[in-house]
Protein backbone atom coordinates (compact mmCIF):
# COMPACT_ATOMS: atom_id res chain seq x y z
CA UNK A 1 0.00 0.00 0.00
CA UNK A 2 3.11 2.64 -0.07
CA UNK A 3 2.35 3.50 -3.52
CA UNK A 4 -1.34 4.23 -2.75
CA UNK A 5 -0.17 6.03 0.11
CA UNK A 6 2.29 8.42 -1.87
CA UNK A 7 -0.48 8.91 -4.80
CA UNK A 8 -2.67 10.85 -1.89
CA UNK A 9 0.34 12.35 -0.53
CA UNK A 10 1.40 13.78 -3.45
CA UNK A 11 -2.35 15.02 -5.11
CA UNK A 12 -3.43 16.16 -1.21
CA UNK A 13 -0.30 18.36 -0.96
CA UNK A 14 -0.92 19.71 -4.74
CA UNK A 15 -4.28 20.06 -3.48
CA UNK A 16 -3.08 22.23 -0.13
CA UNK A 17 -5.12 19.59 1.79
CA UNK A 18 -4.15 19.17 5.47
CA UNK A 19 -5.03 18.56 9.11
CA UNK A 20 -7.71 15.88 9.39
CA UNK A 21 -9.06 15.56 6.08
CA UNK A 22 -5.52 15.24 4.85
CA UNK A 23 -5.43 12.11 7.92
CA UNK A 24 -8.62 10.71 7.18
CA UNK A 25 -8.00 10.43 3.14
CA UNK A 26 -4.82 8.77 3.64
CA UNK A 27 -5.98 6.42 6.08
CA UNK A 28 -9.62 5.43 3.93
CA UNK A 29 -6.94 5.24 1.15
CA UNK A 30 -5.09 2.77 2.87
CA UNK A 31 -7.84 0.79 3.85
CA UNK A 32 -9.96 0.55 0.81
CA UNK A 33 -7.13 -0.36 -1.19
CA UNK A 34 -5.69 -2.96 1.36
CA UNK A 35 -9.39 -4.04 1.13
CA UNK A 36 -9.24 -4.63 -2.56
CA UNK A 37 -5.39 -6.17 -2.87
CA UNK A 38 -6.83 -8.86 0.24
CA UNK A 39 -10.56 -9.21 -1.13
CA UNK A 40 -10.91 -9.90 -4.74
CA UNK A 41 -8.64 -12.01 -5.98
CA UNK A 42 -7.37 -9.20 -8.27
CA UNK A 43 -4.08 -7.20 -8.52
CA UNK A 44 -5.70 -4.89 -11.35
CA UNK A 45 -6.36 -2.14 -8.53
CA UNK A 46 -7.61 1.34 -9.89
CA UNK A 47 -7.43 4.41 -7.33
CA UNK A 48 -8.93 7.64 -7.90
CA UNK A 49 -8.93 10.83 -6.07
CA UNK A 50 -11.36 13.68 -6.76
CA UNK A 51 -11.10 16.86 -5.02
CA UNK A 52 -14.57 18.88 -4.58
CA UNK A 53 -13.79 22.01 -2.42
CA UNK A 54 -13.25 20.75 1.02
CA UNK A 55 -14.01 17.72 0.16
CA UNK A 56 -12.03 14.25 -1.20
CA UNK A 57 -13.80 11.49 -3.02
CA UNK A 58 -11.95 8.52 -2.79
CA UNK A 59 -12.50 5.59 -5.29
CA UNK A 60 -10.82 2.15 -5.61
CA UNK A 61 -11.95 0.07 -8.02
CA UNK A 62 -10.61 -3.58 -9.09
CA UNK A 63 -11.68 -6.31 -11.19
CA UNK A 64 -12.49 -9.27 -8.33
CA UNK A 65 -15.32 -9.87 -6.36
CA UNK A 66 -15.62 -10.05 -3.27
CA UNK A 67 -18.70 -10.10 -1.54
CA UNK A 68 -20.09 -7.06 0.40
CA UNK A 69 -18.59 -6.57 3.47
CA UNK A 70 -20.65 -6.16 6.85
CA UNK A 71 -19.70 -3.74 9.57
CA UNK A 72 -18.94 -5.40 12.36
CA UNK A 73 -21.50 -5.07 15.72
CA UNK A 74 -19.54 -5.31 18.70
CA UNK A 75 -15.37 -5.02 19.16
CA UNK A 76 -16.36 -8.64 20.19
CA UNK A 77 -16.96 -9.44 16.28
CA UNK A 78 -13.70 -8.40 14.67
CA UNK A 79 -11.57 -10.86 13.89
CA UNK A 80 -7.58 -9.79 13.21
CA UNK A 81 -7.54 -7.44 9.88
CA UNK A 82 -11.73 -6.67 10.50
CA UNK A 83 -11.68 -2.81 11.35
CA UNK A 84 -10.72 -0.97 8.25
CA UNK A 85 -14.24 -0.77 7.10
CA UNK A 86 -15.34 -0.06 10.12
CA UNK A 87 -12.47 2.85 10.26
CA UNK A 88 -13.21 3.91 6.67
CA UNK A 89 -17.05 4.28 8.02
CA UNK A 90 -15.90 6.36 11.50
CA UNK A 91 -13.91 8.86 9.20
CA UNK A 92 -15.70 9.50 5.95
CA UNK A 93 -19.15 11.26 5.58
CA UNK A 94 -20.17 8.40 3.65
CA UNK A 95 -18.85 5.34 1.98
CA UNK A 96 -19.56 2.08 0.18
CA UNK A 97 -18.68 -0.76 -1.66
CA UNK A 98 -20.88 -2.24 -4.56
CA UNK A 99 -20.59 -4.76 -7.19
CA UNK A 100 -20.27 -3.88 -10.78
CA UNK A 101 -20.77 -6.29 -14.30
CA UNK A 102 -16.51 -5.77 -14.35
CA UNK A 103 -15.56 -6.10 -10.80
CA UNK A 104 -16.12 -4.01 -6.93
CA UNK A 105 -15.94 -0.36 -6.58
CA UNK A 106 -15.18 1.26 -3.02
CA UNK A 107 -16.08 4.59 -2.50
CA UNK A 108 -15.71 6.96 0.67
CA UNK A 109 -16.36 10.80 0.64
CA UNK A 110 -14.34 12.71 3.42
CA UNK A 111 -15.09 16.07 4.73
Amino acid sequence: MPRARAFADTHLAEWRMAGDTSEATRLAVSELVTNSVRHSGSVDVTLRLIRYESQVHVEVIDRGVWREPELPDTDDDITEGGRGLALVSALAHRFGVHRTPFGTYAWALLR
